[in-house]
């Protein structure tokens, strides 16, 4: 039996999917419900382990031993993030396996930015400041909306180490941008680099969303939408009290952060660099799906375990 909540199925045993609903066990869930929730499981499985091969191509940059271990110490928490993600879809009958090893690297899901190997220390640790800022956003999401209740018990988990990221990244980037003039600069510029990438994280607007049914399930509750306004916000705040300017302002009449930038740019891969004319989110997305230069690479090294001794 199936009950009919705003045009999708969710389980017919009295309890439909409304603001205070959690399901529990896999049995209670609908077939779409479940099918929803794989998917969003398992991107979210495979955005995690990536950060591994993705992060660790900062190590032959690290200036010292105190950063090496700190790229690690990332990359272990990240890890664990994963190993969370893959527990919930082995509790729903998923083969997490298959979700890590059994998808070839360039059907792999994962945000734009970590097609590119990180240039340097200075990189990684803002990149902890602006990205880490916008992953927390989403386990946040999850931990305070989702109606599946095993989602959310892993998303708290994933936000305590989430939190102390951003905090390490940002205390970084102001030890940086206090160095010395040439550093402030390379901190400056890069700022303009990541914060497009940093814009274009939550993926495209809601009328572009094809995974409607994480909204209309409660899967998660915030739109993409809405955690961009928040992560504008947010990155604005900490520009301004680090002491560099980032391309946004206030708009008084909406009441949240804009850009002063147009929106959303498309990135070019060999450069290295944004484009100054808006462009439609179809050419940004056919970017997003052709994948950036080092993402076979990256995404391969997960597969291959070719480690060796690279990382120390």
């Amino acid at each position: 039996m199936t009950t009919e909540i705003k045009g999708t199925q969710v389980n017919g045993n009295g309890n439909g999917v409304g603001a205070e609903t959690l399901l529990e066990r896999p049995e209670q869930l609908s077939d779409e419900y479940r099918k929803v929730l794989i998917e969003t499981l398992i991107i979210a499985a495979q955005q995690e382990v990536v950060v591994m091969p993705w992060q660790a191509t900062a190590f032959e940059t690290a200036p010292d031993l105190g950063a090496k271990i700190s790229i690690a110490g990332s990359i272990q928490d990240e890890l664990g993030h994963a190993n969370q993600w893959c527990l919930a879809l082995d509790g729903l009958g998923y083969d997490s396996r298959e979700a890590i090893f059994g998808v070839a690297p360039e059907d792999y899901k994962t945000v734009f930015v970590e097609h590119f190997k990180i240039r340097d220390y200075v990189e990684f640790v803002m990149a902890q400041a602006f990205f880490d800022r916008g992953g927390r956003l989403w386990t946040l999401d999850f931990e305070k909306h989702s109606s599946w209740a095993p989602m959310r018990r892993v998303a708290k988990k994933v936000n305590f180490e989430q939190a102390f990221h951003v905090f390490h990244g940002a205390q970084w980037t102001r030890y940086y941008l206090d160095s010395s003039e040439d550093m402030r600069r390379h901190v400056t510029q890069l700022a303009q680099e990541l914060f497009p990438h940093g814009q274009q994280w939550f993926g495209a607007p809601g009328s572009r969303k094809s995974r409607k049914g994480q909204l209309d399930f409660r899967i998660r509750g915030w739109s993409n939408d809405e955690m961009r306004a928040t992560w504008m916000k947010s990155i604005a705040a900490f520009a301004r009290r680090a002491g560099f300017e980032l391309p946004i302002k206030y708009d008084e009449g909406t009441g949240q952060y804009v850009s002063t930038i147009p929106f959303p740019l498309l990135y070019d891969n060999e450069k290295r660099a944004w484009g100054t004319e808006e462009v439609d989110w179809s050419d940004v997305i056919a970017l997003w799906r052709r994948g950036g230069p080092d993402k076979l690479e990256i995404v391969s090294k997960i597969h291959n375990e070719e480690w060796g001794s690279d990382l120390w």
